[in-house]
This record gives C-alpha cells, structure tokens and sequence, in this order.
C-alpha cells in the first residue's frame, strides 16, 4: 500500500521543498540604524517562545473549559504539545522544568487518548452505516471506544478544569529564570528606574541587607559585596562589570569569608549600604534597593534580552519617577564614589 502512495507523496511534498529549504536558510533581523548588533542567545530565544507558547495555552484551555467540545479539547492538546516540544531538549540543563514537563506530558496523552478513541467510535459508525450488515461486531466497538473516549475526557476535566492542573503552569517564571540565566551567562541586561518611596508591596517581602564596596581602580573596578538574608545566612561574592547602559558584561563569583575580610578595608572610599525587596512579578523578578546612607529608592529588573518589553506592574508604577537605566549618577559604583567624596563613606 505504501508503494502505491509513495509516488504521489513525492510529488505533493516535491513542490514544497525547495520553499522549506529557502525558508530554513534565510531569515531576516530588524535593526535601528546607529545601534551596535546584538546576537540574540538561544536561550533567551526560548524563554520568549515559552511565553509565548504558554499564553496560547491558558488561551486555549479557556476556551476549553467553556465549550467542552471535541475541536476546543483538541486544540488544547496542540497547545499542550508545543509548549511540551519546547522544554524537551533542556530538561537535562534546566531541572526546574521536569514537574511543568510531566503535567504536560500527561495532559498531552489523556486528550490523546480522547481524540484516538473519538475518531475510531466515529470511523466504526461510518463503517456500519456503509455496510449495515456490520452492526453486530462494529456497534459494541463503538459503545467500547465511546467509553473510553469519555473516561479520558473526564480524567482531563477533573484534572485541569475541577483539581486546577492549570496551576503548574504557575512554575513558568521559575523555569523562564532559568533559562535567562543560560542566556546571561557574564551578560547583565536590566532596567532601573528611581522610586519616590519603597512600594507596599516590595517592603512587605523580607529584606536582604546588603553591604558593597569598591576596590580603588580606574577603568576596571572590582565589587565586593556581603549580603545577609532574613534566616541568618550570609554569602560573599566578588564582581567585575564592564559597560554601560541596557546591557553590560558581567564577571561574578562567590568569595571566601576570609578573602572578603582581608580586602573589605581596602574598599573603605567607595561602598553603599542597603536592604534589598525582591518581587516576583509574572515572568520578571523585581529587585527595589532602599539605601540606607543615603535617601534614595531605586527599583530594577533584569531581562532575557534587549528587545524584551517590559510594562511596569501596578504596584509600582505609582512610585516610579522615571527610568535612569545608563545613567552614570545611578550606577552603584558611582553612588558609592560620591558618597566618599562628600565625606560620608562607611
């Protein structure tokens, strides 16, 4: 049967082919004249895509929910696939993404298993109606697979639609955080805006006190930076960043407790002192730093990419004065160098 099929398959897809390869070897990037080009990495690629790929999800599980028909449950299994596609090939990489990845998986195959038994009931109900002598083996088929199709149906609505599956698609930002930090390996790429005053909501969220310092340097500058977390732990780190605006290099790695101690004097011209609100706001992770040295509020986020936009959440947009992303008098560093400089170091 397949010999039979095959020549007319060729010539079907042999029409397309040449397209699909012209499609899958060129591609076209848009650019603002006068900005350096950027390559965008894959991860960050993928972490739109998962939104992406997640919005029409919800959309679909919605529509779903409210129509209960075969076609709606269909086109929610699609939506289930892509997103499950998309997580596939980094489930080794990224563990935070196996749980969202095994609730897509089963929801995938029990509206498989909906669909398949669906389409057999309907094919066995053509076959007797073009052979009625057929009935007595096809009609019990029919009855067989007609049960089976609503065993799932019901598995999948009392799962998704009764239990609230839908909630492991709330594992999203997580998963999307991991990626961003593959896609910002020594990349920092954030937006920072100046506060009038600390939000509600940020100072609701536990603080970590933060001291940073700044070994004496010109055109390279080393931070050092100790922070210390509600429940009593500390961690020390060592950081060099190069750059200006969006996006900038980032070097960053853990110190020793006794390394920092030795040079923590060496930093005594330049240094801030702050307690640090993080906010989990959908796919972004929001940072608000109240100074404690100085009366100043800022508030940043970092981001996938530089093309990623990002609108302001309710809670803080009150507050917000305007963006200073890139603006030297709002780098930490330099905070820190005009604070020595009025004679108020710490």
């Amino acid at each position: 049967r397949l010999r039979r099929v095959q020549p007319a398959l060729t010539r079907h897809f042999g029409t397309h082919i040449e397209e699909w390869r012209h499609r899958l070897l060129h591609y076209t990037v848009p650019r603002t004249v006068g900005e350096v080009p950027r390559a965008e990495p894959l991860a960050a690629v993928v972490v739109q895509q998962l939104h992406d790929g997640v919005r029409r999800l919800e959309k679909s599980l919605r529509r779903a929910e409210a129509a209960r028909t075969q076609k709606a449950l269909h086109e929610a299994r699609i939506a289930f696939k892509r997103v499950r596609a998309l997580l596939v090939p980094w489930l080794s990489d990224v563990p935070d993404a196996q749980p969202l990845f095994d609730a897509l998986t089963a929801a995938q195959d029990t509206l498989g298993d909906m669909r398949d038994a669906h389409l057999l009931a309907e094919d066995a109900k053509h076959a007797v109606e073009r052979d009625p002598s057929s009935a007595p083996v096809l009609l019990p088929l029919v009855e067989h697979f007609e049960a089976l199709s609503g065993a799932a149906r019901s598995a999948f609505e009392d799962e998704w639609f009764v239990n609230d599956g839908a909630a492991a698609l709330t594992r999203v930002p997580d998963i999307a955080r991991a990626f961003s930090a593959a896609a910002l390996v020594d990349t920092e790429i954030e937006l920072k805006f100046l506060l009038s005053e600390v939000p509600q909501r940020a100072s609701a969220q536990p603080g970590v006190r933060i001291a940073q310092g700044w070994l004496p340097g010109e055109r390279l500058r080393e931070r050092l930076r100790r922070s210390v977390y509600p429940d009593g732990h500390v961690e020390w780190t060592r950081t060099v960043k190069v750059g200006t605006g969006i996006a900038r290099i980032e070097l960053e790695e853990p110190a020793e407790p006794m390394l920092f101690e030795t040079l923590w004097p060496l930093t005594a011209a330049a240094r801030v002192d702050k307690v640090r609100h993080t906010v989990a706001d959908g796919a972004f992770v929001w940072q608000v730093d109240v100074f404690l040295d100085r009366d100043l509020v800022l508030a940043e986020v970092e981001l996938p990419s530089v093309e990623t936009l990002v609108t302001l959440p309710e809670w803080l947009a009150p507050h917000v004065v305007r963006d200073v992303t890139g603006e030297s008098a709002y780098v930490n560093a330099n905070l820190a160098r005009e604070r020595s400089l009025n004679g108020s170091a710490r």
